[in-house]
């Protein structure tokens, strides 16, 4: 059977039905793009029991460590759940605040706060919206900072106050706590950790759809923009931006294999950054620097927290300053 042959006015009559399936598709996929992104993955309990993970601090090790639950409220969600670990052979070391990445949760910071925790007081885990356990979707750091605020807000009593606070954080939750740190009045702040972190959302979006075969040109650029628009953040986020407003320490760690943020990103926030350092971690990649190079990691990470240690000095009360006179 010989099939016609359509000739050129049939053609411009069906190029407006090609031209709406065209745009349809588009924004079909535009908006399964934006779903996707405000709506992570759940690293919750479930998810650690079934992959053979520690679903709490009680399940890190045979003699584990003391620790509290609690929740604080976010800017949007009335309750955002999180976790204090102590280590009683320490307590008055500085305080460090664990901020996961996107897909990421309090969950899978287990790991990093019980390397972490031998060297300092106490360590905050908490859920960021529309991960782990919290409620809500994700905003792609455009609010996220306002409640790891809120977060340091409610950190207060024996075990919080005159004690320093070191923010730390990963991909963009390491975005998250440099904007935070910028933006912050609270005195206890004493240094940032950033682990894989890009000047703005924008390259680590392109690159993991780009991973994962998804579409970028037009319909990754439309949901960007359009979350943008709707998150009330038309511009860029730049994190080099808040990481110059640092009177702090900020210590920026990158793996040289790290294929979703970029090393010129990673040097270019620490060279805007007053007390800014750049370690690169030879053979890792994004996001796992602790079990590709472990030791050179908590090196830099320890060196971090003796400079935010030394540096830091809580204002003294009216009855030290009386002594004092």
């Amino acid at each position: 059977m010989i099939l016609p042959v359509p000739s050129a006015h049939d053609l411009l009559r069906i190029a407006p039905l090609l031209g709406v399936g065209l745009v349809a598709s588009i924004l079909l996929v535009t908006w399964r793009l934006i779903s996707a992104m405000i709506h992570p993955p759940r690293r919750s309990y479930s998810w650690a029991v079934a992959h053979n993970q520690p679903g709490d601090p009680g399940e890190v090790s045979s003699d584990p460590p003391r620790f509290d639950e609690f929740t604080f409220a976010g800017v949007r969600e009335r309750e955002l759940p999180a976790w204090t670990i102590h280590n009683d052979a320490d307590p008055q070391g500085p305080t460090v605040v664990i901020t996961h990445g996107w897909g990421e949760s309090r969950v899978t910071s287990l790991p990093v706060a019980v390397l972490l925790l031998p060297h300092v007081g106490r360590v905050v885990l908490w859920d960021m919206p529309g991960h782990g356990d919290a409620k809500g979707i994700s905003r792609l750091g455009a609010t996220e900072p306002d409640d790891l605020l809120r977060l340091l807000d409610s950190l207060a009593g024996p075990d919080f106050d005159d004690r320093p606070i070191v923010l730390c954080g990963s991909s963009m939750g390491a975005g998250v706590s440099i904007a935070a740190a910028a933006r912050t009045r609270d005195t206890r702040l004493a240094g940032v950790i950033a682990e894989g972190v890009s000047r703005t959302i924008h390259q680590p979006a392109r690159r993991i759809l780009q991973i994962h075969g998804q579409p970028w040109r037009v319909a990754g650029r439309l949901s960007l923009a359009y979350l943008a628009l709707a998150f009330g953040r038309p511009g860029r986020l730049d994190c080099a931006r808040y990481a110059a407003e640092l009177s702090v320490p900020l210590l920026i760690l990158h793996g040289s294999e790290d294929r979703v943020c970029s090393a010129d990103d990673g040097r270019a926030i620490a060279d805007a950054a007053q007390r800014g350092r750049f370690v690169e971690l030879s053979g890792a990649g994004h996001d796992d620097a602790r079990d590709a190079c472990c030791g050179p990691y908590i090196e830099a990470i320890r060196s971090l927290l003796a400079d935010a240690v030394l540096r830091y000095s809580p204002s003294p009360t009216p009855c030290e300053s009386s002594a004092r006179a």
